[in-house]
């Protein structure tokens, strides 16, 4: 994701921030179920935690870097998207991270329940 925000775009004659409801409306209807797409699902191996962490810390720190400096209006054609713009991709990542802390605290909460 951090990549591909470095890129530059074109400006749309829209809002910026046209998709976000919409973006909010799926992601954080907690009800809905979604398969993820065959090209985001992780190889089935075992993970070096420490790496992990590590990768997530440096995307984290990328993507300030393009939401501090980066023109967000700016359009990127994003395969699962289409068209979207760099504020509603930021939104995007809000959204999807808020649904995976909702599903990690249920998993953490099954757990507790079985000990």
């Amino acid at each position: 994701m951090a990549d591909m925000l470095k890129k530059g775009g074109p400006t749309p004659e829209r809002d910026a921030a046209e998709g976000v409801a919409k973006l909010k409306k799926v992601f954080l209807d907690f009800e809905a179920k979604y398969q993820s797409p065959e090209f985001i699902i992780p190889e089935a191996r075992d993970y070096d935690k420490e790496e992990v962490l590590n990768d997530l810390g440096k995307s984290i720190h990328q993507l300030k870097a393009q939401l501090k400096n980066g023109n967000l209006s700016e359009l990127l054609n994003v395969q699962i998207f289409g068209e979207i713009t760099k504020l509603e991709l930021f939104y995007f990542v809000l959204y999807h991270t808020q649904r995976h802390i909702h599903q990690l605290k249920n998993i953490l909460k099954e757990l507790s329940a079985k000990q």
